[in-house]
C-alpha cells in the first residue's frame, strides 16, 4: 500500500460508510480484500473515524470522519490545480 493510495482509500471507506454500510459494501467500494478492510477499519476506529453499530452490523462514519473526508477533498481539489 503507497501513501497515494491510503488517502484515496480512506476516502473510498468514509464516503461508504457516510449513511452506514457493511463490511463487504465497503470492501467492494474500496476495492480491498477482507484482510485490508479489516486492518483500515480497525485502524479507522481507533482514531474515531468510524464507528460499528453492532446492532445494526454496519459501520458509520463520525463527526471527526466527515470532517476528514472533507479535508481530504479539499486537498485533492487544490492539488488538481497544482497538477495543471
Amino acid at each position: 500500500m503507497s501513501q497515494y493510495n491510503r488517502g484515496y482509500t480512506y476516502q473510498k471507506i468514509l464516503e461508504s460508510a457516510e449513511n452506514g454500510a457493511s463490511e463487504s459494501k465497503i470492501r467492494s467500494d474500496a476495492h480491498l480484500t477482507s484482510i485490508e478492510v479489516d486492518k483500515y477499519l480497525h485502524k479507522m476506529i481507533e482514531n474515531d473515524l468510524v464507528r460499528f453499530d453492532a446492532r445494526a452490523r454496519t459501520y458509520n462514519t463520525t463527526k471527526h470522519g466527515s470532517d476528514f473526508l472533507k479535508t481530504i477533498k479539499e486537498v485533492g481539489y487544490f492539488l488538481s490545480f497544482a497538477e495543471k
